[in-house]
């Protein structure tokens, strides 16, 4: 299990070049799929939004909006794919000047940054069970995903997605519909946004899309791993339901 301890953005650049070459070299491998083990961060309280395209396909356009998606809501954490060597740092660069173009405090940007993570690629042994440890993949309306979103949707990860105008900018559109997932097909970046932060907002209904994205497929080809998430979201929603019961019982 090859994936590396993630680096937050709060590092320096040479801090993170030589973390990721050590990292390559380790032959370490976590016990268990473990976000903390990963992330080194408990993140029992927060949602984890994935991008796991190609770097080239992230313009700033969409880095804004993942910046203020990160800024509206403080448990929302963002987890990229380190493609390359090459790919951290300029990623890295660009998330701290466009928050300080905005203007935000440097205490805010100290929090923002260590909320996103970025691992190497994902061994593909155990790459399908890694990837369900995400919460919503988010898409790159210039370039939508392809093999990640078909892969993302087959573990049950709602796909966010912009549709637009030309095929390589619709596909992703194409596979949330063929799931059924039409709630999370926005025509705007700002319906993106509000879309992301209200499935960020509201866990319930985001665990039961979850549900419904890998219920889609048919119980039948539905593996053992996805369909114990999904017992388990319901145990967790129930459970929410009869806390709200005793709490207003005792208002």
């Amino acid at each position: 299990f090859p994936l590396t301890h993630a680096q937050g953005l709060s590092g320096d650049a040479s801090s993170s070049s030589s973390s990721s070459s050590s990292s390559s070299s380790s032959s370490h491998s976590p016990t268990s799929l473990n976000k903390t083990e990963i992330f080194g961060a408990d993140m029992s309280d927060d949602v984890l939004l994935v991008v796991f395209s190609q770097p080239y396909k992230i313009e700033r356009e969409i880095l804004h909006v993942w910046g203020k998606i990160l800024l509206k809501v403080s448990n929302a954490r963002l987890w990229v794919l380190r493609h390359n060597r090459e790919s951290e740092v300029p990623l890295r660069r660009a998330f701290r000047l466009m928050l300080t173009s905005w203007r935000v405090e440097n205490s805010t940007i100290v929090k923002v940054l260590s909320r996103i993570h970025f691992t190497d690629l994902i061994d593909r042994r155990v790459e399908l069970q890694t990837k369900m440890l995400a919460d919503v993949l988010l898409d790159t309306p210039l370039f939508n995903c392809h093999t990640t979103g078909v892969e993302g949707l087959w573990v049950g990860l709602p796909l966010l997605t912009v549709a637009g105008e030309s095929i390589p900018s619709r596909l992703g559109s194409s596979l949330a519909l063929a799931a059924g997932s039409s709630l999370t097909v926005t025509r705007t970046l700002g319906d993106y946004e509000d879309v992301a932060v209200q499935l960020v907002l509201r866990r319930r209904r985001l665990r039961r899309l979850s549900c419904e994205t890998m219920q889609a497929r048919g119980a039948d080809v539905v593996p053992a791993a996805s369909e114990s998430k999904c017992w388990e979201q319901e145990e967790q929603e129930e459970e929410e339901e009869r806390e709200e019961g005793r709490s207003g019982e005792m208002r």
